[in-house]
């Protein structure tokens, strides 16, 4: 399974120009917290999961929960499965990377952070920081120390 980085950084790319839309009080189609939701103001709303199996064809298929209406499946030419399952085999993504991806809490920055060590994990370009090794000869570089003879120490 190979990891599917440009799908993941469409997503990301996807989901800040949404909180964009979100900042300006405008309607937004990213909602983190459920994989697919109707909205009556911009239609469809979901995380990037959802996006990932609706860029890719699918069909979510919407139940009535709690007086909402969302999506926890959907159907592709292959058959039905979760959203989960459908968006972590789209973007080759194992249960681990895929389970923290698409928690429902995450933020903005908490999804780059995770796409970048998803990256890491795998040896793939980072996009939001830099690699751990850049960042540690940056913290550990060797302090300049002058050397002063005994002659030039003066008594205080």
């Amino acid at each position: 399974m190979t990891v599917q980085i440009d799908k993941i950084d469409r997503l990301l790319d996807w989901a800040a120009s949404e909180q964009t839309k979100k900042d300006l009080g405008l309607p937004s189609e990213w909602d983190q917290s459920v994989w697919g939701r109707l909205d009556p103001v911009c239609g469809t709303a979901c995380c990037i999961a959802g996006k990932a199996v609706l860029d890719n064809g699918a069909q979510m298929i919407f139940e009535t929960w709690e007086g909402r209406r969302l999506a926890f499946s959907a159907h592709m030419a292959e058959g039905r499965m979760s959203i989960g399952g459908w968006a972590s085999k789209l973007l080759g993504l194992d249960v681990y990377d895929s389970e923290e991806l698409f928690d429902s809490v995450n933020s903005l920055e908490d999804l780059r952070r995770i796409r970048d060590n998803i990256a890491e994990e795998y040896g793939l370009p980072l996009r939001w920081r830099k690699p751990d090794a850049e960042m540690l000869i940056e913290t550990t570089a060797e302090p300049v120390v002058e050397e002063t003879k005994a002659d030039e120490l003066q008594p205080v």
